[in-house]
């Protein structure tokens, strides 16, 4: 066998000639639709304009309470202060020690005793 007969077909190179292609038409171009596009948008921004909005408020209502429980603090304090200046001047010795010293009056001499309510005959009456 020769060297030329031991070559196969698989050996040789088929030169095919150019392909000649139709050309291809050109795509149209890609439309979405207009108006869902938008509206879609629209949406999405009301929402999130929706999401600051809520988040603000939640913080303004933050802020309102933690000023709220201040005030209620203060509030309680000043009622504590002034049942206490209430007792201290409503003291009998104190009441006492200011009329005689201030007012000069002198000690009372006779005590009247009411007793009941104001629908009582006077003594010596007969209802």
């Amino acid at each position: 066998m020769s060297h030329a007969s031991s070559r196969s077909w698989r050996d040789e190179q088929v030169v095919l000639p150019p392909r000649r292609s139709a050309p291809l038409p050109k795509a149209a171009p890609l439309r979405l639709p207009k108006l869902p596009l938008f509206l879609g948008g629209l949406g999405l921004f009301l929402f999130a304009l929706l999401q600051v909005w809520v988040r603000l408020q939640f913080l303004q209502m933050g802020y309102a309470l933690s000023a709220a429980a201040q005030e209620n603090k203060r509030l309680a304090e000043e009622n504590r202060r002034l049942v206490q200046q209430q007792a201290h001047l409503s003291a009998i010795s104190r009441i006492q020690q200011f009329a005689q010293g201030q007012l000069h009056l002198a000690p009372p001499t006779q005590i009247h005793e009411l007793r009941g309510s104001s629908r009582t005959a006077p003594p010596g009456t007969s209802p």
